[in-house]
This record gives structure tokens, sequence and C-alpha cells, in this order.
């Protein structure tokens, strides 16, 4: 990268689970929270929390 600040796109429920690139399954996580999600030993409970986070912020739209 050149340095610049950048997001990554993180899909909240694999697309190999027969889910979309939807917006409604997508967050944008930094790089670190993403690698966090998809390779840290506290992946999949962080993943539930983006999920909850995800929903909340839906229903306040």
């Amino acid at each position: 990268m050149n340095g610049q600040p950048y997001l990554e796109v993180h899909h909240i429920v694999e697309l190999s689970n027969n889910r979309s690139d939807s917006p409604i399954n997508v967050i944008a996580l930094c790089p670190n929270c993403h690698r966090r999600v998809t390779h840290g030993k506290d992946g999949l409970q962080y993943n539930n929390e983006l999920k909850i986070k995800k929903l909340e912020s839906s229903m306040d739209e």
C-alpha cells in the first residue's frame, strides 16, 4: 500500500456458506481487525460481535 489508510471488506457469513455480496452481509474493517476476525484465536467470537453490531446499526436506519 501507499501508506494511506484503507478498509477491507469482511463477509459476516462466508460466501462459501451460500451467502451473498449484498450490503447486508458485509462490513468494512481495518486490516488489523479483518486479520483478527479471520485468523485470530477469538475470531468466531469477534465475528459474532460484529454480527450484533451490524444488526443494531441496520435497525437504527
